[in-house]
């Protein structure tokens, strides 16, 4: 008997035989190119500083080669970190770094149409912002203003003993500079002429306390008993300026003769700059700061908005400093803790991440490149002070002497 196949079997049979051989004969083309080239693996030959520098703070040059001119086409990881490329060419990246305090990160670039990475180079990046003292829970530093040799002095608060001015070197010695008065701590303090350092407590008198360190002793006094003195500041020809919850703002010449001018604020900080009284503060509920041009010892200008804090922020400005460079430092009790206000107005946190949402509630800056905060505790974190690796210069205090 014939074994009879089906004319419609046959068929499938036919077409999936010419499939088959089709497949054979007309492959599916691969992804792989032979005729790609990778560009050449970029290298690391130094990175300086070298060894180590402060996390985000200093910008890092990266000398080597096949590197790529044009700045998004480069990526340094900091271990699994990318930093910031400011600045490119072929044989060398400027790098911003991120916040890693670390002993030994493995640096290493990607370059877009490089296959490979450099070898990796081990760096060091260090606390830009360490404290200057390592202090207990019942330890409060408060207000802190510098010397014209570096020096912080700050007013102290000890649950037991302890109280009263504090001095610190660079190094973080302590020793007593002058006992407790009947201030709790000082509200404002400032180095004035020949290194005597004036306060104030939130009453309407400046207190003095002599060089060298010492009891304090009544200096001046406002003629207003309603009067509460928060913060101070000297002016380029020494003459003080005292601001706080009043209806003015306090010029107060060398030999005491006191002027008031109208501004109604609560005023939680006051800096000279630039031939300008800084204010910072409240008004009908928003947080500012204003300024006025010192026209001489006797007259200012008009009242300027220089930045709407509420408008961008929560909470309020506590203190204030300048760079030299104009940029603007607000202490606050915000998110941010520390907000930077640029001299065409734009802002941002200072060095965003870095620092706990605590209030910051004083800041200084000593002679070289380095500002301090005073970072106000709670249960969960320790009062104490931070000396935050800054890049530049500050704005000159004229009662220590900075010209």
């Amino acid at each position: 008997m014939k074994c009879v196949i089906p004319s419609m079997a046959i068929l499938c049979i036919i077409i999936g035989t010419v499939f088959l051989v089709g497949c054979a004969e007309s492959p599916l083309p691969s992804l792989y190119d032979p005729d790609d080239q990778s560009l050449p693996q970029p290298v690391i030959d130094s990175i300086v500083p070298q060894d180590s520098a402060l996390a985000v703070v200093y910008p890092l040059t990266i000398n080597g080669s096949n590197f790529s001119s044009v700045e998004d086409e480069n990526s340094v990881f900091f271990d699994a970190l990318k930093g910031e490329i400011l600045a490119a060419s072929e044989t060398q990246l400027t790098v911003k770094s991120p916040y890693l305090v670390k002993n030994s990160i493995a640096v290493k670039i990607a370059v877009f149409g490089a296959d490979k990475f450099s070898e990796a180079v081990l760096y060091k990046l260090l606390d830009p912002a360490p404290e200057l003292v390592a202090y207990t829970p019942t330890e409060k530093p408060n207000t802190i203003t510098c010397d014209a040799e570096g020096n912080v002095y700050t007013s102290f608060v000890q649950v037991t003993t302890g109280q009263g001015v504090k001095k610190i070197t660079p190094d973080g010695t302590v020793s007593d500079y002058a006992p407790k008065g009947a201030e709790t701590y000082w509200a404002g303090m400032k180095f004035g002429p020949d290194g005597i350092l004036y306060c104030v407590r939130n009453v309407r008198a400046v207190f003095q306390i002599p060089a060298g360190g010492g009891a304090s002793s009544t200096w001046a006094v406002i003629p207003d008993r309603t009067v509460k003195l928060a913060d101070i500041d000297f002016d380029a020809d020494l003459n003080m300026w005292a601001a706080g919850n009043n209806q003015n703002i306090y010029r107060i010449k060398p030999d005491k003769d006191v002027q008031d001018f109208a501004f109604v604020a609560e005023v939680n900080s006051i800096r000279i700059f630039d031939g300008y009284v800084y204010l910072a503060g409240a008004r009908d509920g928003e947080s500012k700061i204003w300024r006025m041009q010192i026209v001489s010892a006797d007259e200012l200008g008009a009242e300027e908005e220089v930045f709407d804090f509420s408008a961008s922020y929560t909470g309020k400005p506590l203190a204030m400093t300048f760079a030299a460079d104009g940029d603007l430092y607000i202490g606050t009790d915000a998110p941010e803790a520390v907000v930077t206000v640029h001299p065409d107005g734009s802002h941002e946190a200072l060095y965003a991440g870095l620092f706990e949402a605590a209030p910051v509630i004083s800041v200084a800056w000593n002679d070289g490149e380095e500002m301090y905060i005073t970072r106000e505790g709670s249960d969960e974190i320790q009062q104490t002070i931070l000396r935050v690796g800054m890049s530049k210069a500050g704005a000159p205090y004229y009662g220590r002497g900075d010209s």
